[in-house]
């Protein structure tokens, strides 16, 4: 038997277990993506617009 074959058999005698393996890692996949899709448009925005860069400098200009 190769591995595919176990694998098959393993899932037709298991497939409530399967189905809800399948549901975690779906789960699992789509939060990471929503993580770093927030942590990623939160270090843009910080990068872009700081509070301080609508503040003139206070030091002559030459």
């Amino acid at each position: 038997m190769t591995f595919f074959d176990l694998a098959r058999r393993n899932v037709s005698r298991h497939w409530l277990r399967s189905i809800l393996a399948v549901t975690g890692i779906v789960i699992g996949v789509i939060a990471i993506a929503r993580w770093v899709s927030s942590a990623t448009v939160s270090v843009s925005c910080s990068t872009i617009w700081s509070p301080t860069s609508a503040i003139p400098s206070s030091s002559p200009r030459r």
